[in-house]
């Protein structure tokens, strides 16, 4: 049993692990927590060496017995195995790992009365901010751990022991400046759990891919494939194919769209004003000839005879096998002579269908508006054309 948890273990680590970790020393044993192989790293060699001692199959000298017992019990069991694996792939924070608290963050030029240089110091930076001292002073401030360890603020910052915010706990004053960035728009092309290849925009970087790197990022925003958005980041280009940048920030400009667009055929019939129609635009499916005859009766004694006898014509057309690879998207538009509103589909896509309706030139005749439009839509039977696709209209006055 023990066997196939260290094997487990030692599997998900080499599968999660590609960043090293540099050793603390701890305080009290002098030696180097978790750098069992004394290599200077803490990486997959000192969980290969603990899993190894651990089956029986190698001994450990004193001190990498006192390197291999990270959580200080005295023992060096499957628990600090598994916390190796977690310090290595970043679960844990360095402190949870060497099993130490911050006590004390104090200014020693304060405390002491130390003059410093007016400069001011740059001792941080983040993705988003530089956080500099108003004077020349990282190295006499002083961050103090539970074990005894003492290590100045510039140095326990870039080695993961405390956080800025821990500044703040213990009132050192600091200012921030947010970083100037880099930035290039270009469109998503894939995403995976911590990255995404982004086709950028003509003129950045003599190249058509680029891989972003931004985990946190992307779930927060919901970024999808298609999706315009504009990537800032910091620091350097990283030479590879493609190339490859952090994103600091990022930010959609366009989401991609999930309209589509279909060919159609439209036909117009002037007919008599249909009272059975009290509001203005409506429109039906009708897929199949029983659709179409109930229509046919209801409408075809409402024709104007200027639509030149429309309606029997495609009595004839519509037929059982026309509905075979095709359906009809019926919008009745609204009310109006040919010198008043007249009606053009201009599109058609599955979210909506798009008429050009023209209110220039009204005329003044008294029987413009006693006529009504239908307008029959033929689109392939296999376009997402619903009852739900709404009317839209594209009106000139």
């Amino acid at each position: 049993m023990q066997k196939r948890i260290i094997s487990a273990v030692l599997s998900a680590a080499m599968l999660g692990t590609s960043v090293f970790s540099v050793p603390f020393v701890n305080a009290k044993t002098a030696v180097e927590t978790g750098d069992i192989d004394a290599s200077g790293i803490i990486d997959v060699s000192d969980l290969s060496e603990l899993s190894l001692a651990l089956l029986g199959d190698r001994n450990l000298s004193e001190d990498q017995k006192k390197a291999a017992d990270v959580d200080g019990d005295g023992e060096v069991t499957l628990a600090d195995l598994a916390r190796i694996r977690q310090f290595i792939s970043k679960k844990i924070s360095r402190c949870v790992f060497c099993g130490i608290t911050l006590t004390d963050i104090v200014d020693t030029s304060i405390r002491d009365n130390i003059a410093t240089s007016d400069a001011m110091e740059e001792f941080y930076e983040d993705n988003v901010y530089i956080y500099e001292f108003g004077s020349i002073v990282s190295e006499l401030i002083e961050c103090t751990f539970s074990d005894g360890t003492v290590m100045n603020v510039r140095k326990a910052l870039a080695e993961g022991m405390i956080s800025i915010s821990d500044l703040d706990k213990f009132n050192i004053r600091y200012s921030k400046r947010e970083k100037k960035l880099n930035e290039f728009t270009a469109e998503v092309a894939e995403i995976s759990e911590n990255r995404m290849i982004v086709i950028p925009d003509s003129g950045f970087y003599y190249t058509d891919k680029v891989i972003v790197h931004c985990k946190q990022i992307i779930s927060e925003l919901s970024i999808n494939a298609g999706d315009k958005v504009c990537i800032e980041y910091s620091g350097g280009i990283m030479e590879s194919n493609p190339p490859q940048v952090v994103a600091s920030r990022i930010s959609i400009l366009e989401k991609a769209s999930d309209e589509v667009e279909y060919s159609f055929t439209p036909i117009s019939v002037r007919v008599t004003v249909d009272h059975s129609i009290d509001e203005y635009p409506q429109h039906q499916m009708i897929t199949d000839r029983a659709g179409f005859d109930a229509l046919f009766t209801e409408k075809q004694e409402l024709e104007i005879e200027e639509s030149g006898g429309k309606l029997a014509k495609l009595n004839g057309k519509y037929t059982d096998e026309w509905f075979e690879t095709h359906k009809l998207y019926v919008a009745y538009p609204g009310v109006g002579g040919p010198t008043s509103t007249r009606y053009k589909v201009e599109k058609v896509t599955n979210k909506e269908v798009t008429i050009y309706q023209n209110l220039l030139g009204q005329s003044m005749s008294p029987t413009e508006e006693l006529a009504d439009w239908i307008i029959f839509i033929e689109v392939s039977r296999d376009a997402d054309v619903t009852d739900a696709t709404e009317i839209k209209f594209n009106t000139v006055y």
